[in-house]
């Protein structure tokens, strides 16, 4: 018999999953890698350094909010990774914080590698 369970751990910083399962059937195992695959993302929303830029930039997320023209709650949700800045936005966000387009969308969580730099010949 197949057998499939989820146990819950509490550590101090996550709940972590373990699986216990014995001969997985075909349907299963997509469920499982979907699982761990949202655990990632998640745990990747953690590690976002648009917070950094901006301190670095000399700002308060405050006073960032308060130079893009928007709700310091809008900026905690981009700095969390609840909310993604439409491309007006990090335009803007480009300008005040002298980075590139690139550089803005790495902090936001958003896996830059395919992205050609920016060549002098190509504007």
């Amino acid at each position: 018999m197949d057998t499939f369970a989820l146990i819950p751990l509490v550590s101090h910083f996550a709940v972590v999953y373990i699986v216990h399962y014995s001969e997985l059937d075909d349907q299963c195992q997509p469920a499982i890698a979907n699982f761990f695959a949202k655990m990632n993302k998640i745990q990747d929303k953690s590690d976002r350094p648009l917070k950094d830029l901006i301190e670095k930039a000399g700002y308060s997320q405050a006073s960032f909010a308060r130079a893009m023209k928007m709700a310091k709650s809008t900026i905690n949700d981009y700095v969390a990774g609840k909310k993604m800045p439409t491309a007006p936005v990090i335009v803007n966000m480009c300008c005040l914080l002298e980075k590139s387009p690139k550089v803005i969308l790495k902090s936001l969580g958003l896996d830059v590698s395919g992205i050609p730099d920016d060549q002098p010949t190509d504007l």
